[in-house]
């Protein structure tokens, strides 16, 4: 474990030595990829890959999760993001064999109503629809004790009024988790893949890839859990919100790879949690309006075979988002 630590260590020392570089995150498609489908990873910050509970959701955040326990899961989320925008995702589960287990899911991202304009700016009055499609079928493998890997595969189907785009991805996982001493590591790959077809033309672009590495740690004296996450590992520096925003120096820049959560769970049915994020809150920067951007906060119960699970979090200065996670055992 210790040899585990100081090559982590060292990986994270020789990445920040890299020349800086960016990624174009405003030539992307299928950004809805990004955002979370787990109320309990959401109340962590948003990201989260070495959670290992019996809680299902966690597995779309890193396939390298997905476990025997977590056999005949039924898990529902919903996120009211801004005005009419919402997500949800549905998941179920089933243990393969003694070391085996793979999971079904559909995500989607809905826009809501959108009033059609034409090229020059003025409006038709004509309603138009925009959403996002996920589909991922998962598989998870106990590759030892303490060692777990997983793939999922996802079709996606985008549709904005009347144009449609489609891609295929891929999430490759790995968790390890020591219960002699209460610690966790995740690794994943997120949205490896294409566009197979474009909106309009054969104009394609990336997909939101991103590399994610954390550590979980439960305290041996007290029901408390510290969970920090690294984000694009794949590249040093960000593409900045706007023109007006405040340049990113090395030490912002550092910690906008940085997720940080903490829970409290004090017995295995119920929890509370708080997250910071310190890359929202960096590029929610508006002046008077930021108070609470780039924290969040959560809570769960279980009561018998049903588990509720509630979290809050700020994407935009003028409201706050709320997500909710209904789970069950069939």
């Amino acid at each position: 474990m210790h040899k585990l630590l100081y090559g982590v260590i060292a990986v994270m020392i020789l990445w920040t030595a890299i020349p800086p570089s960016s990624a174009q995150e405003r030539g992307e498609v299928f950004a809805f990829l990004r955002y979370p489908t787990s109320a309990r990873v959401n109340a962590l910050g948003g990201e989260a890959v070495s959670l290992t509970d019996s809680d299902a959701s966690t597995t779309l955040h890193n396939p390298g999760l997905l476990g025997g326990e977590m056999s005949g899961m039924l898990h529902l989320s919903y996120l009211s993001y801004l005005a009419d925008i919402h997500l949800g995702s549905i998941l179920y589960t089933r243990a393969q064999g003694d070391r085996g287990a793979w999971a079904i899911a559909v995500s989607y991202l809905n826009y809501g109503s959108i009033t059609e304009s034409l090229p020059d700016g003025s409006l038709t009055g004509a309603q138009v629809s925009a959403q996002d499609l996920a589909f991922e079928a998962a598989y998870g493998y106990d590759l030892s004790y303490r060692w777990r890997g997983g793939l999922a595969l996802k079709f996606i189907y985008s549709s904005f009024a009347g144009y449609t785009a489609t891609g295929l991805a891929a999430d490759v996982g790995l968790s390890y988790y020591n219960d002699g001493n209460n610690l966790s590591f995740g690794l994943a790959a997120k949205n490896l893949g294409a566009q197979l077809s474009a909106y309009e033309g054969n104009i394609r672009k990336s997909l939101p890839f991103d590399l994610q590495m954390g550590f979980s740690y439960r305290l041996a004296h007290a029901p408390i859990r510290l969970t920090l996450t690294a984000v694009s590992l794949h590249r040093w520096r960000f593409e900045q919100p706007s023109s007006s925003a405040t340049q990113d120096n090395g030490s912002r820049t550092f910690f906008k790879h940085l997720v940080m959560g903490v829970d409290l769970i004090p017995t295995e049915n119920f929890y509370l949690a708080v997250g910071f994020n310190p890359r929202r809150r960096f590029d929610l920067e508006v002046q008077n309006a930021n108070l609470f951007g780039g924290f969040s906060a959560g809570t769960g119960i279980r009561i018998r075979r049903f588990g509720l699970s509630l979290s809050v979090a700020n994407y935009h200065p003028s409201a706050m988002s709320l997500m909710f996670s209904l789970s069950t055992k069939l």
